[in-house]
């Protein structure tokens, strides 16, 4: 409106009438709006409507490639599920091909141990026979080669201690010879015997065969009464100047060879038998310086 209070001419006045008759102003109309022009980076205008043809274009082809997003991905879990019930079904192929060639093992293993001990029932013959008595001979044999060797160590003192005895009741039956000789008809005859001798023993302190092949034959485990005659030689090497005794300066009584030994397996003793003479050393002195 301008200083006179009048509007412009560019903007009209409307007016209406009330129904006292008073006049009022009309509202004043707004401008028309012209139509926007869209233009491109170049400053020229673009065509709307191919514009819109074209983003509805964008938006089909977007929906279509949506849709054929989803058909590919119901394809692929289709794939997936027909992929793992294939892989399933060939573990359960192979378990039951597994249990299967374990059953024919099985089957297989029970018929080989059915087929050799048949064929052990068949070799029970005379080869079997023979093959069985020379491992039972090899096993006795061995057996009796531990149990020899441990007898042996022992027949080795045992006899010791038997030699000992011997020699100690032969003096004591020398020293009693004065006495013997006055009360005993048969007064040369000497005679002593130890208890408690095993035949190992026996064979090893007088010097009969007692090797292993003695050991195991049957005369080893013969009961009867098993005698022997120490000649001089033996007598010599055995007990050398032990039978002996003095029984006054000069006057020696001793045992003599051959001397007789009586084993009796069946009461483990010894016995033996020797004659005894008077040696004066001092006649015998005598006599070589007088010859």
């Amino acid at each position: 409106m301008g200083p006179s209070g009048v509007p412009p001419p560019s903007i009209p006045m409307t007016s209406t009438t009330t129904l006292n008759g008073v006049q009022q102003p009309r509202k004043r109309a707004r401008p028309s709006q012209r139509a926007v022009t869209m233009l491109d980076e170049n400053g020229q205008p673009v065509n709307a409507t191919a514009l819109l043809a074209d983003i509805k274009k964008e938006k089909a082809e977007k929906a279509a490639l949506e849709e054929k997003n989803a058909g590919l991905r119901k394809r692929v879990q289709r794939m997936l599920i027909e992929n793992d019930e294939v892989r399933v079904k060939a573990k359960n192929e192979v378990v039951a091909a597994q249990e299967k060639a374990q059953r024919e093992i099985a089957e297989a293993q029970n018929q080989l141990a059915v087929a050799r001990a048949k064929l052990r029932l068949q070799e029970r013959g005379p080869d079997a026979q023979v093959e069985s008595l020379k491992k039972g001979e090899a096993d006795r044999t061995a057996l009796l080669t531990t149990r020899y060797r441990g007898e042996c160590r022992i027949a080795a003192a045992d006899a010791q201690r038997v030699l000992d005895s011997v020699v100690g009741m032969f003096r004591t039956k020398l020293r009693q010879v004065g006495r013997m000789s006055r009360d005993s008809a048969d007064k040369s005859q000497l005679e002593v015997a130890s208890d408690g001798v095993r035949r190992l023993a026996f064979m090893k302190l007088f010097g009969l065969a007692h090797d292993f092949a003695f050991y195991m034959s049957a005369a080893f485990h013969s009961q009867e009464p098993v005698r022997h005659t120490i000649e001089q030689e033996q007598f010599t090497e055995l007990f050398g100047n032990s039978l002996c005794h003095e029984e006054r300066a000069g006057l020696f009584y001793v045992a003599t060879a051959p001397m007789l030994v009586v084993f009796d397996p069946n009461a483990d003793n010894v016995v033996l038998k020797c004659e005894w003479a008077e040696q004066n050393a001092l006649r015998d002195l005598a006599r070589t310086i007088r010859f």
